[in-house]
């Protein structure tokens, strides 16, 4: 593979997608092949069918390789739900005052990789700032000084994670595979205003799996998962109208929640099906996404996050960014007002490929 290209492996709860790309012009990406294939997912930190994910990892690898790309190296994203996260204070001090390398940076983030427990591995880590003087900095000391402090985020990951997908990627003929944590990649990429004092707060919420994310700096300050998310809305449908999963998924589609239809208002699936109740089908998702915005709210309270100035909070993800009033919803009960995370890079350019974009600029970073 070319020297400025990377190829990227990004696992969500229905999706896998292998991509190889490039950087282009005005920070976006020159895309020259791309392979998806739907699976089950995962949820509580496991995925639902193990022995089924390597064959949608295959067929996603197949698709690329039958666009002539060859694939020697390859950066996966590990989900949240199969990352932990730790954060340490940690100094270094010297005999006398110097100027600061790189290489001290390194001796000083050794000063906190312990190892979190036999079932996980460092795979990141990263500032959350720098002190100097009293001040939090995003850049290391420039001038001499005789001791270097910093709170940093570790990032961990499940080694049952990195041996299933280690297993996938030799049958797949791929020996070279650095992992990084997805949350902190979408972060890097997608939030421009990072600063040491400024929390972002990201709600990826994805199909049965979503996360809180917590951010400061350059790096990730907590992660909280749970079992939830744009599938849970479909099965609600498929219950309560007494549908099928396929035609609950259509349905979920044409939902518009900021609108209060009439009784006699109908929402027409396709032309096979029968027309269901606006208004119920309305009222099913709305009292769905109640519940799960008061999930996310008691993940936000068990993170001990608080809203103030210095705060923002980010919803991306795909299906529930999309849904019409999906994020007042979340908002009111929040308190708090939310902004819609996605990438600006075109044929990107939507939330739910929020992760792969993150994914494939940190991946063209460590390519330079």
């Amino acid at each position: 593979m070319s020297k400025h290209k990377a190829a990227i492996l990004s696992i969500d709860s229905s999706n896998i997608t292998v991509l190889i790309g490039s950087r282009s012009v005005n920070n976006t990406f020159s895309i020259s092949g791309v392979g998806e294939a739907a699976y089950d997912g995962y949820t509580n930190g496991e995925f639902v069918e193990p022995r089924k994910l390597a064959d949608s990892v295959l067929e996603a690898f197949d698709a690329v390789k039958n666009q002539s790309n060859p694939i020697d190296k390859i950066f996966v994203g590990v989900p949240a739900d199969f990352l932990e996260c730790l954060v340490k204070d940690v100094n270094l001090s010297f005999p006398r005052p110097k100027s600061i390398k790189p290489s001290d940076i390194d001796r000083l983030f050794d000063e906190g990789a312990t190892v979190l427990s036999r079932e996980y591995k460092l795979i990141n880590r990263s500032p959350i700032y720098f002190e100097n003087d009293g001040l939090k900095t995003l850049k290391y000391p420039k001038s001499k000084t005789s001791r270097i402090s910093a709170k940093v985020s570790y990032i961990y990951a499940k080694k049952v994670f990195i041996e299933i997908i280690n297993a996938i990627l030799e049958i797949a003929g791929i020996a070279d595979a650095i992992y990084l944590g997805s949350p902190l990649c979408q972060y890097l990429y997608l939030i421009e205003d990072k600063a040491a004092e400024k929390i972002s707060i990201i709600l990826d919420i994805g199909h049965i799996a979503s996360s809180v994310v917590c951010a400061q700096g350059e790096g990730i300050t907590s992660l909280q998962n749970f079992a939830s998310g744009s599938g849970f809305l479909t099965v609600i449908l498929m219950e309560g109208l007494e549908i099928t999963y396929s035609q609950a998924e259509t349905l979920k589609q044409q939902l518009v929640l900021t609108l209060d239809p009439s009784d006699n208002e109908r929402y027409i699936i396709d032309e096979y099906s029968a027309a269901v109740s606006a208004k119920k089908a309305n009222e099913l998702v709305i009292e769905g996404l109640y519940n799960m915005a008061e999930t996310i709210a008691e993940n936000i309270e068990k993170a001990a996050i608080h809203f103030d100035e210095y705060t923002s909070v980010y919803l991306t993800g795909g299906e529930i960014c999309n849904m019409r009033g999906a994020k007042d919803i979340f908002e009111k009960v929040l308190g708090t007002s939310i902004e819609i995370l996605k990438p600006s890079a075109p044929m990107l350019d939507k939330p739910q490929f929020s992760q792969i974009a993150g994914l494939l600029d940190l991946a063209l970073t460590h390519t330079k």
